[in-house]
């Protein structure tokens, strides 16, 4: 479990897709070749693989998902000074008045690129939901992503 610990001072996910995308690009920037989720669930100290689905067709959906998943969302107010981040969430993360939360439950995907390039995201399910990838930290899981992995 303290492998997927992610406080800041840790490692993001695996993101060799970095290298192929732009500025504006989104995390996964160019055309999926395969997906592969893998859901864990707690079992004493350790996460245990509990499901495992490998998906290499109709890719381009999922992909728009991974994207907004892993995509910053903020709003900058009208005097154009102040930006707030609106799907920021701080699952799991350390706070002066609590200590950090370990991941019980989590999804993991990984998504492979027609360049061969690899990308990972981390979604947290319990003890609360966010998703974790290369661009960004906890994020709000979005009910879509949940659904869809969930299916």
């Amino acid at each position: 479990m303290a492998e997927i610990d992610n406080r800041p001072d840790l490692e993001f996910p695996e993101d060799g897709m970095a290298g192929n995308r732009g500025r504006t690009d989104g995390f996964l920037p160019s055309p999926l070749a395969v997906i592969t989720a893998c859901r864990y669930r707690a079992d004493g100290d350790d996460l245990r693989l509990r499901a495992r689905r490998v998906l290499r067709d109709d890719l381009e959906p999922v992909r728009g998902l991974l994207n907004t998943a892993a995509a910053i969302q903020s709003v900058t107010d009208s005097q154009g000074g102040i930006t707030d981040f609106v799907n920021g969430a701080d699952c799991g993360m350390p706070h002066p008045t609590r200590a950090a939360v370990p991941v019980s439950r989590l999804d993991v995907v990984g998504a492979a690129d027609t360049t061969g390039a690899v990308a990972e995201m981390r979604i947290w399910r319990a003890p609360c939901q966010a998703v974790f990838s290369g661009t960004a930290a906890g994020l709000k899981a979005e009910p879509a992503l949940l659904r869809r992995l969930d299916s």
